[in-house]
């Protein structure tokens, strides 16, 4: 077999591979949509954890670490659609944010975030994942009820206009904790 033989199969892979996605997107629209009207919270991290464990199942050592990756990738972008799914079907408050004006173009945050291997990479993944450039991130070590934490604080390249904006800073809102929004400027 050549490259260009090894090439092809990658190609054929990949369509099929987003074929499956649009599928999984279009039924990720319908949980939303089912979670939504029965008030269940779009984040459940048992559940995340259950289908984390059980995906990798019968898979050779050589490449579970890189499933496991590909599957929580997964799950953190289909969360990702939910939200804004949601928003754009009016299922979810308006963010509103004082002294908020249109012509502002950073907002700056805070949270915590847990001492665990990925739970900073991850939120700032999300944050990436839609598109948005933080300009200054400080953390700071803090210990709540014996357990080792950080207090993250951005400053992100992004206003609070868009249905897009909104769904991020609603999702970072739900997944972490001590939330809060510090103010918003013009750069």
């Amino acid at each position: 077999m050549t490259l260009e033989d090894l090439r092809k199969d990658i190609d054929d892979i990949d369509k099929d591979i987003k074929e499956l996605f649009v599928k999984r997107m279009q039924v990720v629209e319908q949980i939303a949509e089912y979670k939504a009207e029965n008030g269940e919270e779009i984040y459940r991290p048992d559940r995340e954890a259950e289908l984390l464990d059980r995906c990798s199942d019968g898979l050779a050592p050589s490449i579970k670490e890189e499933y496991i990756s590909l599957v929580r990738k997964l799950v953190t972008l289909s969360r990702e659609h939910q939200y804004k799914e949601l928003f754009k079907k009016g299922y979810l408050k308006d963010v509103s944010v004082s002294g908020y004006q249109s012509k502002h173009n950073r907002l700056a945050i805070s949270f915590n975030c847990d001492d665990k291997c990925g739970s900073l990479t991850y939120v700032l993944s999300i944050i990436s994942d839609f598109g948005v450039n933080i300009k200054n991130l400080n953390l700071t070590n803090i210990t709540e009820n014996g357990l080792i934490a950080y207090r993250v604080e951005l400053l992100m390249d992004m206003g609070v206009d868009s249905e897009k904006e909104k769904a991020l800073i609603t999702q970072l809102m739900k997944e972490t904790d001590d939330f809060k929004i510090l103010g918003t400027y013009k750069i």
